[in-house]
């Protein structure tokens, strides 16, 4: 081969080295953000996604597939989540459980509320 035809070739495979990670890279790399945050007082014992909470205060972030329940900035448990249609906005803030397992989260002024789906 000639010593331009070798060049070219050489180039296009850089090209093409560079190229393939950018091609190959998830546009699902970054978590999905935050649709709603709030603060929650537990009073009783209760479970989230097969962790038990005590009773204390906790951050809640739902997000479009997950709900996460922190204290202290730390994760201490998460489970997905589907987003339901209330009626209206919701007034207030409240978690609704059964049998002490937490199973639908509803947030002060929006038209949605996250159910857990576990």
């Amino acid at each position: 081969m000639s010593q331009r035809r070798m060049s070219f070739v050489f180039t296009v495979l850089s090209a093409l080295a560079l190229a393939l990670p950018i091609a190959a890279r998830s546009d699902d790399t970054n978590p999905p953000k935050a649709i709603v945050s709030m603060s929650v007082e537990l009073i009783n014992t209760t479970k989230l996604g097969g962790t038990e909470l005590k009773p204390g205060s906790y951050s809640v972030r739902a997000d479009s597939v997950k709900v996460t329940l922190s204290r202290g900035g730390k994760a201490i448990a998460e489970a997905p989540v589907q987003w339901k249609d209330e009626a209206g906005k919701a007034a207030y803030s409240a978690i609704v459980t059964e049998s002490r397992q937490i199973k639908e989260i509803h947030f002060s002024g929006k038209s949605k509320y996250a159910e857990i789906t576990q």
